[in-house]
């Protein structure tokens, strides 16, 4: 950022030299400070999601009087499923930016896909985990909770999330990407693999959007009594509403191409350094 700021004009210019803070010393003494910096951040932020995401898990996991959300593994449900949509998107991402650019890396592309896999395991066993958990201890709310999942939640449930956005993208990465040794059990060519990538991963993403809907609505859908089921119906507008939705899950993208704009991450946009006196100014 500070050759950015010290080569380029107007506005852009600017932002950089605002982004830098101040400091503007590049030399090998204060870039050594700045990578030492940078662990320490990356040392405090990993726990700070693993909290944000554990935290509102254990929103839902401590309302004892819900029996579709008490449950102890909520929060390292949303934990891990975070985890798992966030590779996916990163999957996404890369695949988009590297056909625009055309310098698409198929064994990064393979490597992202093998933890992908990976994480899906864990998450789709706790789930498992979590929904026999639920049932053990429903008790009298055995009957409910089956109603539940029978009717109201048997598209969200059962086909999105479980089927379509578990169990199909598993077996594809299972078969196409190289989990256990270097080459995947199907020898497939890599625009094949680049297609089934993309697949699974957007499966993947309408998956993790469903075990929120289920989680965070599912909850909403039986009376307080546990007598029967109640409807939910989604208003347009209002700061709960569609609309509203769409713009919460537009915002980080824009975020991110802001971002990638100001701070462009690509190796032919860096700049080297003038001259090593230079760098000590």
């Amino acid at each position: 950022m500070v050759l950015w700021a010290r080569q380029e004009r107007g506005l852009r210019k600017w932002i950089h030299l605002v982004l830098t803070l101040g400091a503007t010393d590049i030399s090998e003494r204060a870039v050594a400070f700045d990578r030492k910096a940078v662990r320490v951040v990356t040392l405090i932020g990993i726990p700070s999601a693993f909290l944000l995401h554990g935290y509102v898990g254990f929103i839902f996991g401590s309302v004892k009087a819900n029996p579709w959300w008490s449950s102890v593994l909520i929060p390292i449900v949303f934990l891990f499923s975070a985890m798992v949509s966030g590779i996916a998107l990163v999957l996404v991402l890369y695949l988009f930016t590297g056909l625009v650019r055309r310098s698409l890396d198929m064994a990064c592309l393979d490597k992202l896909a093998a933890f992908l896999f990976y994480a899906l395991v864990v998450d789709f066993s706790l789930e498992i985990l979590d929904f026999i958990h639920r049932l053990y201890e429903a008790e009298e709310s055995i009957s409910i909770l089956s109603q539940l999942i029978s009717n109201r939640l048997f598209l969200s449930l059962v086909v999105l999330q479980a089927l379509l956005g578990t169990v199909l993208p598993l077996a594809c990465l299972l078969l196409v990407s190289p989990v256990f040794t270097g080459r995947g059990i199907l020898q497939l060519p890599g625009e094949l693999r680049r297609l089934l990538y993309l697949g699974c991963a957007v499966l993947i993403q309408v998956g993790i959007f469903s075990t929120r809907w289920n989680v965070v609505i599912g909850g909403q859908l039986f009376s307080k009594s546990l007598r029967g089921l109640t409807v939910y119906k989604m208003e347009l507008l209002g700061m709960e509403g569609f609309f509203m939705s769409v713009l919460l899950l537009l915002l980080p993208l824009g975020i991110l191409y802001v971002l990638v704009k100001i701070l462009p991450p690509w190796k032919e946009e860096a700049v080297t350094a003038p001259s090593v006196g230079y760098a000590g100014d």
